[in-house]
C-alpha cells in the first residue's frame, strides 16, 4: 500500500510538472501572440504610411506629366512657328539674291552708261574734227551722208535720268530687304533662345519625373516586402493562436481526466508507464550486476584468479565421524567427467551388440 501511495504521489507530481510547463508554454505562447499583434498594428502603421506616400508621389508625377505634356505642346508650337520662320527666311534669302543679281545689272549699266559717256566724248572730238573739216574748203570729201537719226542732247540727258531713277528705286527696295531680313534675323534669334530654354526647362523635368519613378519603384518594392513580411507574421500568428487552443483544449481535457481520477492523457499514461518500465529494467539490471558480483566473488580461487569452471569437491564428510568436519580427499579425489565438447558430434554412437547367452 505504501509503495502504491508512493506511486500515486509521483504520478501526481509528475502530473503537477507537466500541468506548470503546459502553464509556462501557454503564458510563451500568450507573449508570442500578444508580439505578433504588435508587430502586426506596426506593420500595418508603417503599409498606410508608404501608401500616403505612394499617393502623393502619384499625384506629384502626375502633376509632372501634365506639365511636360504642355511643355511639350508649346515646343511643337515653337517648331511650327520656326519653321515658317524658316520658310519666310528662305523666301527673303530668294529675294536678296534676286535683289543682288539686280544690282549686278546696275553695275552693268554704270559701266555701259561711263562706256557711252566716254564715246560722247569721242564723238564730240570726232564731231570737232569733221566741223574743221566741213569748214576747210580744200577738203572735197567732208560730207559723207550717215543714215540713220542721231538722239538729240536731250532724249539722252532724259534716257540718263530715268536710267538713275530706276537705279535709286532699285536700291531702296534692297535697303527695305535688308531691313526686313534683320528684323527677321532677330526674331528667328528670340524665337531659338526660348527654345533652347524650354528644351532645357524639359529636361530638367523629364529628370525630376524619372527620379519620382525611381523613388516611386522602391517605395513600392518596400511595400511589397513588408506586405509580405506583414504575411508571414499574420501567418505565423495564426499557426500560434491554433496551437494555443489546442494546449487549452488539451488542459482542460487532463483537467476533466483528473477529476474523474484518470490519467491526464494517454499520452502521459504510455509515458509514465515508460517511466515505471524503466525503472523496472534498471532495478532488474541493478539485481542482474549484484549477482554477477556475488558470482565473481565465489568464482574467485584462493590464488587470486578468476576461473568459469564448475567448482569441484575436495573433501568430504566421513559418515562414522560424530563430528561432521569436512576431510579433503588428498590425492585420491573422486574422478568427475567434463562435459562432452562440440566436437562430439563427428563421433558416431556406438550400437550395443545384443547379448547372446
Amino acid at each position: 500500500m505504501e509503495q502504491k501511495h508512493r506511486h500515486k504521489d509521483l504520478d501526481l507530481t509528475k502530473l503537477k510538472q507537466d500541468i506548470s510547463s503546459l502553464k509556462q508554454e501557454l503564458l510563451r505562447t500568450r507573449g508570442a501572440c500578444e508580439a505578433a499583434q504588435q508587430s502586426h498594428s506596426t506593420l500595418v502603421f508603417q503599409v498606410q504610411k508608404g501608401d500616403e506616400e505612394i499617393r502623393t508621389l502619384n499625384d506629384t508625377l502626375n502633376a509632372m506629366e501634365r506639365r511636360i505634356q504642355s511643355n511639350n505642346i508649346e515646343v511643337e508650337s515653337l517648331d511650327d512657328t520656326i519653321s515658317f520662320l524658316k520658310r519666310d527666311i528662305s523666301e527673303k534669302k530668294r529675294q536678296i539674291v534676286v535683289c543682288q543679281k539686280q544690282l549686278t545689272c546696275k553695275k552693268s549699266l554704270e559701266e555701259e552708261i561711263n562706256l557711252l559717256q566716254t564715246q560722247l566724248l569721242e564723238c564730240k572730238d570726232q564731231n570737232l574734227a569733221l566741223e574743221k573739216s566741213l569748214e576747210n574748203p580744200d577738203f572735197e570729201s567732208r560730207i559723207r551722208k550717215l543714215q540713220g537719226s542721231d538722239p538729240s542732247p536731250e532724249e539722252l540727258i532724259s534716257k540718263i535720268q530715268q536710267l538713275e531713277v530706276k537705279l535709286g528705286e532699285k536700291e531702296q527696295q534692297l535697303h527695305e530687304k535688308e531691313l526686313v531680313y534683320e528684323q527677321e534675323d532677330r526674331l528667328c534669334n528670340a524665337l531659338q533662345a526660348k527654345v533652347d530654354r524650354s528644351r532645357q526647362d524639359t529636361l530638367e523635368q523629364a529628370m525630376k519625373a524619372n527620379k519620382m519613378k525611381a523613388s516611386i519603384k522602391k517605395c513600392t518594392k518596400k511595400v511589397k516586402a513588408v506586405a509580405a513580411e506583414l504575411a508571414m507574421v499574420k501567418a505565423n500568428a495564426m499557426a500560434l493562436q491554433q496551437e494555443r487552443q489546442e494546449e487549452e483544449l488539451r488542459l482542460d481535457v487532463c483537467r476533466q481526466r483528473l477529476e474523474q481520477g484518470l490519467p491526464p492523457s494517454e499520452d502521459m499514461e504510455q509515458e509514465w508507464l515508460r517511466y515505471l518500465r524503466d525503472e523496472h529494467r534498471r532495478h532488474a539490471d541493478q539485481q542482474l550486476r549484484a549477482k554477477m558480483s556475488e558470482d565473481e566473488e565465489r568464482q574467485e580461487l584462493p590464488s587470486g584468479t578468476i576461473t568459469t569452471a564448475e567448482p569441484r569437491p575436495n573433501a568430504y564428510i566421513p559418515l562414522d565421524d560424530p563430528l561432521p568436519l569436512p576431510k579433503p580427499y588428498g590425492a585420491l579425489a573422486p574422478y568427475k567427467p567434463s562435459q562432452p565438447g562440440t566436437s562430439m558430434r563427428h563421433i558416431r554412437k556406438p550400437k550395443p551388440r545384443p547379448i547372446e547367452i
